[in-house]
């Protein structure tokens, strides 16, 4: 985002979250790999849980320009909100596409335009075969850019802008938690459910309550909860087998994660990081977390047969990881960064 617009909408920078951004896309990476080499189950666990971080995250972020949208309650504003969303994050993501049917000499033109769209998962997660693993969170995030804005501009025509944004927040967390309470039926959740777009909107409204909340809440209050939550998905990391059979904690799971993830984001509010060095740091981590998050799968595939002793290959993966996704980031993405248009006052 650039300085124009931050300055516009008034929101503050907080460098704590640029390390969250990094560290969730870092452990998906890393999961992917104990998962490649050892097939656990808790490494799918912590990629899971991260992804929940990067949706409560994202919601966080985007808040202040949501809040700008429905303010101006303007076409202008909501199609500049848009423009500025698929130039930071559909190029890259069709490239990776790209990169990762050549590599997997895959041509199935249906599918992979299921993907190129954004609908592979927009019911169900189901796509046959699944050649891009990351893809179901970076559809939801998509489409939450689109219906996001529009249920706000909605509610704005009864509500004014606070208590617009606030009760669709609320609306879309009661009403997707009750709706997966009532459907799933333990079969297939990972596919039908907890991939699934339509049903999981909500992961990302946490962030924009969390962002609203962020001057009203005490800390005591922020960490009782973040104690409690940590509590519960240690307490699911250690038993996986739970999260796979038992629909009640299928269902707690996903909330616990946004209210857990919720007061993690509002922790790193109060935190004050006085060091320019450490926060040019997490500005640098966090601007190459997309190209981590998006082309690691890639890495993956070269690596798939290495010989290498797992330490070895953890750091070689490590290095690779973040060398190329940094020269990605200043060779092509901040490149097309420049071309975002600028909000209006």
């Amino acid at each position: 985002m650039n300085s124009k617009p931050m300055h516009i909408l008034g929101s503050r920078h907080y460098p704590l979250l640029d390390f969250y951004r990094y560290s969730a896309a870092m452990l998906v990476s890393i999961a992917h790999l104990l998962s490649q080499q050892y097939n656990l189950p808790q490494a799918e666990l912590l990629a899971s849980i991260s992804v929940e971080l990067f949706f409560v995250l994202s919601g966080f972020v985007l808040a202040p320009q949501l809040f700008y949208v429905t303010k101006t309650n303007s076409k202008s504003t909501l199609l500049t909100f848009l423009a500025r969303r698929w130039i930071r994050t559909v190029p890259p993501y069709c490239l990776a596409i790209l990169g990762t049917c050549i590599i997997l000499d895959y041509g199935n033109e249906l599918n992979i335009l299921r993907f190129l769209t954004y609908t592979q998962n927009f019911i169900s997660d189901n796509s046959e075969p699944n050649f891009f693993h990351v893809g179901w969170s970076l559809s939801i995030e998509e489409w939450f850019y689109v219906i996001a804005p529009l249920s706000l501009l909605l509610i704005r025509k009864c509500l004014n802008e606070k208590k617009a944004i606030m009760i669709t927040a609320v609306i879309y967390i009661v009403a997707l938690n009750l709706i997966r309470f009532f459907l799933n039926d333990g079969q297939d959740w990972g596919e039908e459910i907890r991939r699934s777009v339509i049903y999981r909107l909500d992961a990302i409204f946490f962030g924009i309550v969390a962002y609203q909340i962020k001057d009203k809440i005490f800390s005591i209050h922020i960490l009782i909860a973040l104690f409690f939550g940590l509590l519960y998905l240690a307490f699911i990391f250690l038993n996986p087998i739970v999260l796979m059979t038992n629909v009640f904690h299928q269902n707690f799971f996903i909330f616990i994660c946004g209210l857990t993830f919720s007061a993690l984001i509002l922790i790193a509010t109060k935190v004050k990081i006085s060091n320019n060095l450490v926060v040019l740091f997490f500005r640098f981590v966090a601007n190459i977390s997309y190209s981590i998050y998006l082309f690691h799968i890639m890495i993956l595939m070269f690596l798939a047969e290495s010989k290498l002793d797992i330490l070895s290959l953890f750091l070689f993966y490590f290095i690779i990881l973040n060398l190329f996704s940094s020269i990605f980031y200043y060779g092509f993405e901040l490149l097309i960064l420049k071309s975002r248009p600028s909000y209006q006052k």
